[in-house]
């Protein structure tokens, strides 16, 4: 049977979440103004620019991570991200009720669990998977 690694799986769908929201915030003032009618947030196309950019950056990362079998040691960092961004989502959707800002909550808490699976998930190949190794002396 395969094994998942569900680290990857973890950093992979927030690399994933942060190339379409690049992608799709990048359209110069067709995404832009889309998004920001979607939240308590009002449009700025050079903060948005910003904001893109950023997270196309961050997916390339989570790939360069999984490709280096690295990923598991950055699930504490999206676990503060996801608690961060996912924490003022929440707290603008309930002060506007704005329904960009409660799926953004909701991304963020699905993303906070992935990761928690992730952390709480032996890595294949831990120290306590691999067979002991006892050391034959010779008996005198």
């Amino acid at each position: 049977m395969r094994h998942v690694n569900l680290a990857n799986v973890a950093v992979g769908a927030w690399a994933l979440a942060f190339f379409i929201t690049a992608v799709s915030v990048q359209a110069p003032g067709v995404g832009q103004l889309w998004f920001a009618g979607m939240t308590a947030w009002p449009f700025n196309a050079g903060w948005q620019f910003e904001i893109a950019s950023f997270d196309l950056a961050l997916g390339m990362l989570m790939v360069i991570a999984i490709r280096a079998k690295v990923a598991r040691k950055i699930l504490p960092v999206l676990l503060v991200l996801g608690l961060l961004l996912g924490g003022n989502h929440l707290a603008a959707a309930l002060r506007s009720g704005m329904i960009g800002n409660s799926i953004g909550a909701g991304a963020n808490a699905v993303g906070i669990v992935l990761v928690i699976v992730g952390l709480a998930t032996k890595p294949r190949g831990s120290a306590s998977e691999r067979p002991s190794r006892s050391v034959d002396t010779p008996s005198t």
